[in-house]
C-alpha cells in the first residue's frame, strides 16, 4: 500500500507538469519537488520494493515509454521510473531559456551519477537522457557540464551503466550534430 500511494502521488505530479497551463511549478513547487525525487533515484539498489505486488496496478505506459530501453526499465523499480518521467517533465514544465531551473535540477542529477549503487546512477543516466529528450536543442546549455560525469561512466564497473552510457552519448551527438569523443578526454 505504502509503494502504490507513492506511485500515485508521483503520477499526478508527472501529470501535473505535463499539463501545466497555470503556472503550478513555479520556482517554490520547483524547489520542494527536486530534493524528494533526487532522494528517490538515489534509493535505487537493487533490492526490490516493498510491496512489489501493488506495481502492477500503476503501469502507465506513456509514463514507461519515457525510458525507451526495455532492459534498463526492467532493471529499474518503479517509484524510480516515475521519478524520471516526473523530473523530465519539471525540465518541460519549466518553459524555454528556463536555465535557472534546469541547472540545478541538471546537476542534482549529475551528481547520482556517482552513486554507490550501479541502480542509482543508471536511473541517474536513465533521467538524464530522458532530460536531453525533452529539451532537445536547449539541452545544449548544459551539455558542457555532464560530460566529464558521462565520461567517469564510460570507466563504470556495471557494464549496463557503461553500454546506456555510450548510448545516452550517441542521443547527446544526434541533439548537438558534433562528435562529442574529443570532450570526454
Amino acid at each position: 500500500a505504502a509503494l502504490l500511494l507513492r506511485v500515485l502521488v508521483l503520477k499526478s505530479l508527472t501529470r501535473c507538469c505535463i499539463y501545466d497551463t497555470s503556472g503550478f511549478l513555479d520556482e517554490h513547487h520547483f524547489s520542494k519537488l527536486l530534493d524528494p525525487l533526487i532522494e528517490i533515484m538515489k534509493s535505487q539498489n537493487g533490492e526490490p520494493e516493498d510491496d512489489q505486488k501493488d506495481s502492477a496496478l500503476v503501469t502507465d505506459a506513456a509514463i514507461d515509454d519515457m525510458i525507451p530501453s526495455p532492459e534498463v526499465r526492467a532493471s529499474l523499480g518503479v517509484l524510480a521510473r516515475y521519478a524520471i518521467a516526473c523530473i523530465s517533465q519539471m525540465a518541460t514544465a519549466s518553459g524555454s531559456n528556463s536555465e535557472s531551473r534546469w541547472r540545478p535540477l541538471h546537476h542534482a542529477v549529475l551528481m547520482v551519477t556517482r552513486a554507490s549503487h550501479a541502480d542509482a546512477r543508471l536511473a541517474a543516466l536513465e533521467t538524464t537522457m530522458a532530460i536531453c529528450d525533452a529539451l532537445q536543442e536547449e539541452y545544449l546549455t548544459l551539455l558542457p557540464e555532464a560530460l566529464p560525469f558521462l565520461s567517469e561512466l564510460l570507466e563504470d564497473e556495471d557494464p549496463r551503466v557503461e553500454k546506456r552510457t555510450v548510448e545516452v552519448l550517441k542521443k547527446m551527438e544526434d541533439v548537438s550534430g558534433e562528435d562529442l569523443k574529443q570532450y570526454l578526454q
